[in-house]
């Protein structure tokens, strides 16, 4: 009877460090699946922002050509200023920059798979910032490009 009370209790304690084994890896498993939602959700913010932005680099491009065609045209007459063919050839030139910051940024973009969580947070947090600059310049420069286009028309 004795054994029998002691394998008992070998039982019951081993069934309680079991108890207590799978808890802790319940646990861990809960904190490594928030890890990666928080990282997941940030990921998906830089590429809304990304996605955002992307359909203006056809605006951005027509910008250009239409830049273009007015440069040409503009500098085969006589009587405009210089000063307005350099701004014309200037704007040009920062929408041809804007939408390289955007390619850029497009090759260099990699989804933290292989990083830490405090890793791809960090990371995350860089590329949104640049992402944003990007489409605060977008914006910027488009608008700056359509003001000098519309201001030529209403000279001319």
């Amino acid at each position: 009877m004795f054994y029998n009370k002691k394998y008992f209790a070998l039982i019951i304690l081993a069934l309680l460090l079991i108890f207590a084994a799978c808890n802790s890896v319940e646990k861990k498993n809960d904190k490594q699946k928030k890890s990666p939602s928080q990282v997941d959700y940030m990921h998906k913010e830089v590429i809304r922002i990304h996605d955002e932005v992307m359909p203006r680099m056809q605006e951005i491009s027509s910008l250009q050509e239409k830049i273009k065609r007015k440069t040409d045209s503009l500098s085969s007459l006589d009587n405009v200023p210089t000063e307005v063919i350099e701004e014309l050839k200037m704007k040009k030139l920062s929408l041809d920059a804007t939408a390289a910051s955007m390619m850029k940024w497009m090759k260099n973009y990699r989804e933290p798979k292989e990083k830490t969580e405090q890793e791809a947070m960090q990371y995350l947090e860089q590329e949104k910032e640049k992402i944003e600059e990007i489409a605060n310049d977008f914006k910027a420069q488009i608008s700056k490009s359509k003001a000098y286009l519309e201001q030529l028309e209403r000279g001319n």
